[in-house]
């Protein structure tokens, strides 16, 4: 139950380091135009395409001990961004980030735009349209999106075990402790256990991801 626990701690904090970037990311794709937008997009989605383990390798190399980002993220914070449990977080984040930056497009594309104007027209500034307009208007579809980040970052294996290594024994994911106990000849009961407990969890998140999706889709009917 450990690793259970383990990838609930891992993916609720890639959730909540990536939701800033997420909404941010997406309220530009859906709000403004500007050059290098079609970029920032493919950059976005760009970890759903690539395989994990290069995506896990890209990471090691930026965020690595020798890396300007490692070396302050070591030097100034004492925080070690490779082959650690923050590690883990950020591989699940990426690899979550594309979904949930997609699920907020999406739902603020589909706040009416007449509603922004309004407000803009009345003299609110665009921090105070997106704050009591624009966020409260696509808030489900947001959820909806961290819910489908966090379920992917609880399966999140190619990039984690570039980025963070073999976590194991109490440290261990449940994608890592899947495959580390396929190393073990008499490992059978332990796979299919966790094999069985990642499927239940899934099915969990997205059941709750479908009935955000429906909640939100009704809210926006004309």
């Amino acid at each position: 139950m450990n690793a259970l626990f383990n990838s609930l701690a891992i993916a609720a904090g890639a959730v909540i380091l990536a939701t800033p970037l997420a909404i941010g990311a997406g309220w530009l794709l859906a709000r403004r135009n500007f050059p290098g937008k079609t970029l920032l997009h493919l950059l976005m989605l760009s970890p759903l395409v690539l395989p994990p383990v290069v995506t896990g390798y890209l990471l090691l190399n930026a965020l690595g001990r020798h890396s300007w980002i490692g070396e302050l993220a070591q030097n100034w914070f004492g925080i070690e961004l490779t082959f650690s449990t923050t590690a883990a977080v950020i591989a699940a984040m990426v690899m979550g980030l594309p979904l949930f930056v997609s699920s907020v497009r999406i739902a603020i594309e589909n706040v009416p735009e007449e509603l922004e104007e309004v407000a803009e027209v009345s003299g609110a500034s665009t921090v105070q349209i997106f704050w009591r307009i624009t966020l409260p208007a696509a808030w489900t579809g947001i959820l909806a999106g961290a819910l489908l980040a966090f379920a992917r970052g609880m399966g999140e294996f190619g990039a984690t075990v570039i980025l963070a290594g073999h976590l194991q024994g109490e440290d261990a994911t449940l994608a890592l402790a899947v495959y580390e106990a396929l190393d073990d000849p008499s490992g059978d009961t332990e796979v299919w256990f966790l094999t069985v407990l990642s499927i239940l969890a899934t099915f969990v998140f997205l059941i709750a991801y479908e009935t955000l999706t429906r909640s939100h889709r009704h809210r926006n009917l004309p």
